[in-house]
């Protein structure tokens, strides 16, 4: 018997108020937002209700962090150099060039979103994909977080992890994972 108390406040697929779609530039992420815009309903504001907003999707995209991709600098400086220093133009290099990813894939969830006329926010934070989702989840009071799942072998998943398991497990609303590359 399911509690009263749980059902009141879990909603209901035609009343969500904010749902947040994770976007990471692959096809499963996108086809994750495509299956959302598809099957999803927002709240939309009652007739009487002055302070009530509509239903709103939150496109997320987490940017590795800088100090990863810089790890990779070109090796110490010719000649006998020192090894551990860092080249600040490398850098400032590698920073520019993941905001430039970070827009690009923002731009196309954006325009997956303005083919099915749907008004969506979108917001880009630097880290850990696991942990941000999960925070930027929480901190928006989401309704339902969607994400698509990269088919990922063992080995792989075993190295890599998988995002989609951990927000699974960690996050406090419900989640859609949309599976595989089949377009939603």
């Amino acid at each position: 018997m399911a509690d009263a108390s749980s059902a009141e406040t879990a909603p209901a697929v035609g009343n969500l108020r904010r749902v947040v779609v994770s976007v990471d530039g692959s096809e499963e992420s996108m086809n994750a937002l495509r299956w959302a815009i598809n099957n999803l309903r927002f709240d939309s504001p009652g007739e009487g209700g002055k302070d009530e907003v509509p239903g709103v999707l939150h496109i997320l995209h987490v940017q590795s962090p800088p100090s990863i991709a810089a790890g990779l600098s070109p090796g110490g400086i010719p000649f006998g150099g020192p090894s551990h220093v860092e080249v600040p133009a490398f850098t400032a290099a590698i920073e520019a060039h993941q905001r430039r990813i970070s827009e690009a894939i923002i731009a196309h969830a954006r325009e997956i979103c303005a083919e099915k006329h749907v008004n969506a926010k979108s917001q880009v934070v630097v880290g850990d994909p696991k942990e941000l989702i999960c925070e930027v989840t929480a901190n928006l009071h989401a309704d339902l977080l969607v994400m698509g799942c990269r088919a990922f072998g063992p080995i792989k998943r075993m190295f890599l992890g998988s995002v989609s398991n951990y927000c699974v497990n960690h996050v406090q609303c419900p989640v859609v994972v949309i599976k595989g590359t089949q377009k939603a």
